[in-house]
């Protein structure tokens, strides 16, 4: 759980209601369980103890942070194998910038590959409680932190700057490119024009946070959503005003969307598929123990999540 040890929460699920869309049932990952808890995808396996982020940079390529190395797949998936001189790590996010440059983050460390993840170089950041971060190019980087606030760096890592600090430590962000950001800090919704170094304040407490795991995305500088304790906001207006468009009460949540319209979000054990902007949600994967602790997808039929009981689900 997101206390002292920054790690991703794995706590059972609240209830929600979305409608449920079932074209085709399949196995379910865990038995005895109603066959319609994973609807949309299909088990490939157990991989690990325990896996807290996945990443694909083709359909065949991919990569995994375990709790204790980081995995690669060759294969859409179905073997895995660790990566040598990763051991004894771990890493809570993975992001690859096309299939060459990619980036791994935990708490207290930054792996940065430059050959496709064969091969890794790890540097200890300035801090030690990291949550979450977010790079832009092979140099320039941000990452949370959820009692320093958020941090910069224009060298790939090796130096970093304080861009944005508040008292109430959770910080969700988001940076379409170097100059245009946005953060959740706090609660308060504040944008970014030139990279960090000055924000202008939208919206005063949109919400309230604890130390645990939500993410932003933001698709231009009006459409964005950010997660919270409370489910999904969505704003249209470059977030003078937010709506709560997926409500939970969640201490994991992160959206993924491709566009306006097509989308997905995790909630703990349960993705849920929007066609319309989030106005309305499909169940597309519930699980009824384990909880997910990451998803990625190439597109809207290309994905998949991984959980903290170790196993790896694919998009059928």
């Amino acid at each position: 759980m997101f206390f002292q040890s920054c790690s991703k929460t794995n706590t059972a699920p609240a209830s929600t209601n979305p409608t449920t869309d079932t074209p085709g049932l399949s196995v379910s990952l865990y038995n005895p369980v109603p066959l319609d808890t994973v609807i949309d995808w299909i088990r490939i396996g157990r991989v690990a103890h325990n896996l807290e982020d996945i990443w694909f940079t083709t359909k065949t390529d991919g990569f995994i942070a375990s709790d204790s190395s980081l995995l690669v797949t060759h294969d859409n998936g179905t073997t895995w194998s660790k990566i040598p001189n990763t051991d004894n790590l771990l890493l809570y996010n993975l992001q690859f910038l096309d299939d060459q440059n990619g980036f791994s983050q935990g708490a207290t460390l930054l792996g940065i590959t430059k050959d496709g993840g064969a091969s890794w170089i790890f540097e200890h950041l300035p801090n030690s409680s990291v949550l979450y971060f977010q790079f832009i190019s092979t140099t320039t980087g941000f990452f949370a932190d959820i009692i320093a606030g958020i941090k910069k760096t224009t060298d790939a890592g090796n130096q970093w700057t304080s861009v944005l600090t508040n008292a109430n430590r959770n910080f969700p962000f988001y940076f379409l490119d170097s100059l245009r950001g946005f953060a959740m800090g706090g609660g308060d919704f504040s944008v970014s024009t030139d990279g960090g170094l000055n924000w202008t304040l939208k919206a005063a407490h949109v919400t309230t946070y604890d130390q645990r795991y939500y993410k932003m995305q933001f698709l231009d500088t009006l459409t964005g959503y950010c997660a919270t304790p409370t489910g999904l906001l969505k704003t249209t207006n470059g977030g003078n005003t937010w709506i709560n468009c997926l409500a939970a009460s969640t201490n994991f949540m992160m959206p993924y969307f491709f566009d306006t319209k097509n989308g997905y979000c995790l909630d703990r054990n349960t993705i849920y598929k929007t066609t319309d902007g989030g106005a309305n949600w499909t169940l597309s994967c519930k699980l009824p123990t384990d909880s997910f602790s990451g998803f990625h997808f190439l597109d809207m039929n290309t994905g998949w999540a991984c959980t903290f009981g170790g196993y790896v689900l694919r998009l059928k």
